[in-house]
């Protein structure tokens, strides 16, 4: 058998004990709330671009929350000084400013407004605008054989849908942000300080995190699926009185978030407690989005050597010896840098190649070889690949024929079963003879 298809033949042999993949799972974004357009026979008349201050009390129940637009966001300032839940806030104006309502029913005007709920509404809303006048809504009783409320606008009476009334009475804490930190998927970097162990420093690249200190290397999968539940997390409980941050004692460590030059700071405890310089109270999360915190680095660190996805990669750039050349994806095989297709066998071999680049693991760790390297291989997903941007696999030929390969900037190397210098030597063999014909 000659070396390119015994090389084939190992390279199927090592995808079969590679394992399989876990899904990753993205956090997703906490949006700033867009304002709803007007609609025709709006429930409350005005812009909703006017607006400037919300607040929604519930007399029976004590509670009162106020929302005020600062800095072109909208924040809770009652009964706490807070992030305001975007979703809740935004549905909320969605039926303010909709026409989700049906007109006053016959009846409601032979009763009164202690009949009708109306003189102790069980939600009093007041809207102020930017001109400093307010419009007002109250809802009051439920309609005893249907699903609406009663409610009284400015205008009149008019029958409010519960499905509508329940966006408007939510608790407290349900008008309260429940992300644990604002930027969503717009982070860029994040850092770990435990109290003890290691710091770990790690870098969005594309659509995977990287860990870049104390090594450079790709996450496993559960690990990945980890930091991304800890980045997405949802707070399960939010305190009403303030604690300083720099009063928080103990914690377990410190998570540094960024997104550019931006930075949020959140601390953790034994108990699942958070506390975050953004927002100076007691803060609680599901302990099973904690569980990225207490991995140690071994088990953050992915079994394989690479991180890329092949059916992104465009061209595979080959160097061993004085051989160098770009491979490029083209009409569902694979061209020359003649830009000749090259036959099954050959395109067979890079196809093979990038499955064993993509599933190519950890083995037995030494210390990379000193000397120049035999060769690499550089998997980009651009048509011209470059060292920067690509997952390059380097190798080397020990002085007792083994071979030893690495990742690209790495300090550690590992044994291979693939001879990757009598493969690719045979590939070019192979190549150069067709390209001369």
């Amino acid at each position: 058998m000659n070396p390119l298809r015994l090389f084939l033949l190992l390279l199927v042999l090592a995808g079969l004990a590679a394992g399989l993949s876990y899904l990753a799972l993205r956090p997703s974004e906490d949006p700033t709330p867009i304002l709803p357009e007007a609609t025709a026979d709006a429930l409350i008349t005005g812009n909703p671009e006017n607006l400037r201050v919300l607040r929604i009390e519930r007399p029976r129940y004590g509670q009162r929350v106020s929302f005020e637009l600062k800095d072109r966001s909208w924040r809770m300032t009652e009964p706490v000084e807070d992030e305001a839940d975007v979703y809740a806030l935004g549905t909320a104006l969605e039926v303010l400013f909709g026409n989700d309502y049906r007109p006053a029913l016959p009846i409601y005007l032979a009763q009164t407004a202690e009949q009708l709920g109306l003189d102790q509404p069980d939600v009093s809303i007041e809207l102020e605008w930017a001109d400093g006048t307010t419009s007002w809504l109250r809802i009051g009783a439920q309609e005893p054989a249907a699903d609406f409320r009663v409610a009284e606008r400015q205008e009149g009476q008019v029958r409010l849908p519960l499905a509508s009334y329940r966006k408007l009475a939510r608790a407290v804490q349900d008008w309260r942000n429940h992300r644990l930190h604002p930027y969503g998927v717009t982070l860029t970097e994040v850092v770990w300080e435990p109290a003890e162990g290691q710091a770990l420093r790690l870098r969005q690249q594309g659509q995977r995190w990287r860990l870049v200190e104390p090594i450079e290397a790709a996450l496993s999968d559960p690990a990945h699926d980890m930091l991304l539940a800890l980045l997405g997390a949802r707070l399960i409980g939010m305190g009403l009185e303030e604690v300083p941050f720099d009063a928080w004692q103990e914690p377990i460590g410190q998570l540094n978030l960024f997104r550019g030059k931006e930075e949020v700071q959140i601390r953790f405890s034994q108990d699942f407690g958070v506390h975050t310089d953004r927002r100076p109270y007691s803060l609680t999360i599901d302990p099973l989005h904690m569980r990225f915190l207490s991995l140690p680095l071994e088990e953050i660190q992915s079994p394989f050597l690479l991180d890329f996805e092949p059916d992104q990669i465009a061209s595979i750039g080959l160097e061993q010896g004085r051989n160098m050349g770009t491979f490029q994806r083209q009409a569902g095989s694979w061209a020359d840098p003649q830009d000749r297709l090259l036959s099954p066998e050959e395109a067979g071999f890079l196809d093979a190649l990038l499955r064993y680049g993509k599933e190519a693991m950890r083995g037995e760790q030494m210390p990379v070889p000193e000397e120049p390297h035999s060769g690499k291989v550089m998997f980009s997903i651009s048509r011209q690949p470059k060292e920067r941007g690509s997952a390059v696999l380097r190798w080397w030929v020990q002085p007792d024929g083994r071979i030893v390969i690495s990742a690209q900037n790495s300090t550690e190397a590992y044994p291979s079963s693939v001879n990757f210098e009598a493969g690719v030597a045979d590939f070019f063999r192979t190549v150069n003879q067709e390209s001369r014909q």
